[in-house]
Protein backbone atom coordinates (compact mmCIF):
# COMPACT_ATOMS: atom_id res chain seq x y z
CA UNK A 1 0.00 0.00 0.00
CA UNK A 2 1.35 3.49 -0.90
CA UNK A 3 1.80 6.18 1.52
CA UNK A 4 0.69 8.72 -1.03
CA UNK A 5 -1.36 12.02 0.55
CA UNK A 6 -5.28 12.29 -1.10
CA UNK A 7 -4.86 15.03 -3.92
CA UNK A 8 -6.56 18.34 -2.47
CA UNK A 9 -7.76 21.05 -5.31
CA UNK A 10 -6.91 24.22 -4.36
CA UNK A 11 -9.16 26.73 -4.35
CA UNK A 12 -9.53 29.32 -7.48
CA UNK A 13 -8.35 32.73 -6.66
CA UNK A 14 -10.54 35.09 -8.60
CA UNK A 15 -8.27 37.55 -10.19
CA UNK A 16 -10.85 39.86 -10.81
CA UNK A 17 -9.20 43.32 -8.75
CA UNK A 18 -11.48 44.98 -6.03
CA UNK A 19 -11.41 48.50 -7.65
CA UNK A 20 -12.71 46.98 -10.87
CA UNK A 21 -15.50 44.92 -9.19
CA UNK A 22 -16.27 48.26 -7.43
CA UNK A 23 -16.14 50.48 -10.36
CA UNK A 24 -18.32 48.05 -12.44
CA UNK A 25 -20.79 47.54 -9.57
CA UNK A 26 -21.21 51.42 -9.16
CA UNK A 27 -21.80 52.00 -13.04
CA UNK A 28 -24.34 48.96 -13.16
CA UNK A 29 -26.24 51.18 -10.40
CA UNK A 30 -25.95 54.21 -12.28
CA UNK A 31 -27.00 52.81 -15.59
CA UNK A 32 -29.88 51.26 -14.05
CA UNK A 33 -31.38 54.46 -11.84
CA UNK A 34 -30.36 57.59 -13.59
CA UNK A 35 -32.13 58.99 -16.43
CA UNK A 36 -30.17 61.00 -19.09
CA UNK A 37 -27.71 63.42 -17.29
CA UNK A 38 -28.44 66.20 -20.23
CA UNK A 39 -30.56 67.00 -23.17
CA UNK A 40 -30.34 69.51 -25.35
CA UNK A 41 -32.02 70.78 -28.50
CA UNK A 42 -30.76 72.75 -31.29
CA UNK A 43 -33.39 74.55 -33.23
CA UNK A 44 -31.66 75.72 -36.35
CA UNK A 45 -30.70 72.12 -37.27
CA UNK A 46 -33.26 70.02 -35.20
CA UNK A 47 -30.36 68.17 -33.63
CA UNK A 48 -30.32 67.02 -30.34
CA UNK A 49 -27.88 65.95 -28.03
CA UNK A 50 -27.91 64.09 -24.77
CA UNK A 51 -25.22 62.22 -22.15
CA UNK A 52 -26.49 59.31 -20.41
CA UNK A 53 -25.80 55.48 -19.50
CA UNK A 54 -24.37 52.97 -22.11
CA UNK A 55 -24.17 49.30 -21.71
CA UNK A 56 -23.59 45.95 -23.88
CA UNK A 57 -23.86 42.22 -23.51
CA UNK A 58 -20.96 40.26 -25.19
CA UNK A 59 -19.96 36.63 -25.91
CA UNK A 60 -16.88 35.95 -27.06
CA UNK A 61 -13.36 35.20 -27.13
CA UNK A 62 -11.16 35.86 -24.91
CA UNK A 63 -13.67 37.28 -22.68
CA UNK A 64 -16.11 33.98 -22.78
CA UNK A 65 -19.24 36.72 -21.80
CA UNK A 66 -19.36 40.22 -20.13
CA UNK A 67 -21.50 43.09 -19.81
CA UNK A 68 -20.20 46.58 -20.70
CA UNK A 69 -20.83 49.28 -18.53
CA UNK A 70 -20.29 53.21 -19.23
CA UNK A 71 -21.59 56.55 -20.29
CA UNK A 72 -21.99 58.12 -23.84
CA UNK A 73 -22.75 61.40 -25.64
CA UNK A 74 -25.47 60.85 -27.96
CA UNK A 75 -26.20 63.56 -31.29
CA UNK A 76 -29.52 62.44 -33.06
CA UNK A 77 -30.61 63.99 -36.06
CA UNK A 78 -34.45 63.98 -36.73
CA UNK A 79 -34.00 61.75 -40.13
CA UNK A 80 -33.43 58.18 -37.91
CA UNK A 81 -29.45 59.01 -37.68
CA UNK A 82 -27.35 59.48 -34.47
CA UNK A 83 -24.08 59.29 -33.19
CA UNK A 84 -22.32 58.64 -30.40
CA UNK A 85 -19.05 59.16 -28.62
CA UNK A 86 -18.51 56.32 -25.38
CA UNK A 87 -16.81 55.18 -22.36
CA UNK A 88 -17.07 51.54 -21.53
CA UNK A 89 -15.90 49.27 -18.75
CA UNK A 90 -16.18 45.72 -19.69
CA UNK A 91 -15.74 43.05 -16.88
CA UNK A 92 -16.14 39.03 -18.06
CA UNK A 93 -15.58 36.01 -17.07
CA UNK A 94 -11.97 35.40 -18.97
CA UNK A 95 -11.49 39.14 -19.54
CA UNK A 96 -11.80 42.35 -18.73
CA UNK A 97 -12.03 45.84 -21.15
CA UNK A 98 -11.66 49.39 -21.25
CA UNK A 99 -13.03 51.50 -23.92
CA UNK A 100 -13.58 55.02 -25.40
CA UNK A 101 -15.09 54.88 -29.20
CA UNK A 102 -17.68 56.25 -31.82
CA UNK A 103 -20.67 54.66 -33.49
CA UNK A 104 -22.03 56.01 -36.07
CA UNK A 105 -26.13 54.70 -36.75
CA UNK A 106 -28.38 55.51 -39.59
CA UNK A 107 -31.88 54.40 -40.92
CA UNK A 108 -35.33 52.63 -39.50
CA UNK A 109 -33.22 49.49 -38.74
CA UNK A 110 -30.23 50.63 -36.54
CA UNK A 111 -27.52 49.88 -38.63
CA UNK A 112 -24.31 51.45 -38.75
CA UNK A 113 -20.31 51.02 -37.81
CA UNK A 114 -18.19 51.99 -34.85
CA UNK A 115 -14.57 51.97 -33.28
CA UNK A 116 -13.12 51.76 -30.22
CA UNK A 117 -9.79 51.67 -28.59
CA UNK A 118 -9.39 49.48 -25.54
CA UNK A 119 -7.59 47.67 -22.96
CA UNK A 120 -7.69 44.06 -22.16
CA UNK A 121 -6.32 42.16 -19.33
CA UNK A 122 -7.09 38.50 -19.12
CA UNK A 123 -7.73 36.25 -16.04
CA UNK A 124 -9.12 32.98 -14.23
CA UNK A 125 -9.53 31.23 -18.33
CA UNK A 126 -9.81 32.86 -20.97
CA UNK A 127 -10.83 31.72 -24.92
CA UNK A 128 -7.92 31.43 -27.26
CA UNK A 129 -4.90 33.33 -24.86
CA UNK A 130 -3.16 32.72 -21.74
CA UNK A 131 -4.66 34.40 -18.36
CA UNK A 132 -2.81 37.18 -16.67
CA UNK A 133 -1.91 38.82 -19.53
CA UNK A 134 -2.98 42.82 -20.49
CA UNK A 135 -3.12 44.11 -24.32
CA UNK A 136 -4.08 46.98 -25.96
CA UNK A 137 -5.45 47.58 -29.34
CA UNK A 138 -8.29 48.82 -31.86
CA UNK A 139 -11.68 47.53 -32.27
CA UNK A 140 -14.49 47.96 -35.53
CA UNK A 141 -18.35 47.01 -34.86
CA UNK A 142 -20.96 46.73 -37.17
CA UNK A 143 -24.71 46.68 -35.48
CA UNK A 144 -28.00 46.24 -36.67
CA UNK A 145 -31.43 46.77 -34.24
CA UNK A 146 -29.98 45.88 -31.22
CA UNK A 147 -27.23 42.77 -32.57
CA UNK A 148 -23.81 43.90 -32.99
CA UNK A 149 -20.23 41.68 -34.16
CA UNK A 150 -17.07 43.16 -32.81
CA UNK A 151 -13.43 42.29 -34.53
CA UNK A 152 -10.09 43.76 -33.02
CA UNK A 153 -6.65 43.37 -32.75
CA UNK A 154 -4.23 43.47 -29.54
CA UNK A 155 -0.74 43.84 -28.97
CA UNK A 156 0.81 42.74 -25.57
CA UNK A 157 1.90 44.97 -23.22
CA UNK A 158 3.00 42.27 -20.84
CA UNK A 159 6.64 40.92 -20.71
CA UNK A 160 5.42 37.27 -20.29
CA UNK A 161 5.85 34.61 -22.86
CA UNK A 162 2.82 33.46 -25.32
CA UNK A 163 0.81 35.51 -27.98
CA UNK A 164 2.39 39.13 -28.67
CA UNK A 165 -0.81 39.50 -31.12
CA UNK A 166 -4.46 38.68 -30.29
CA UNK A 167 -6.96 38.83 -32.66
CA UNK A 168 -11.05 39.15 -31.04
CA UNK A 169 -14.67 38.54 -32.00
CA UNK A 170 -17.45 38.34 -30.40
CA UNK A 171 -21.23 38.98 -30.87
CA UNK A 172 -23.56 41.05 -28.31
CA UNK A 173 -26.22 43.27 -27.96
CA UNK A 174 -26.25 46.70 -27.51
CA UNK A 175 -22.85 48.81 -27.69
Amino acid sequence: MSAHAPHVASPRRNHVSRPLLSATLVLLFATVTTPPLRAQASPADGVRTRIGPAFGLHVGAPQKVSLALGAGRWREATNDAYDVVFGLVEPGLGAGRASVGYLRSRGNLNTGLGVRASALRTWRDPWSVEPNRTFVGVEASAHALIFNVRAGAFRRMTAAEGRAVLFTIDGGLFL
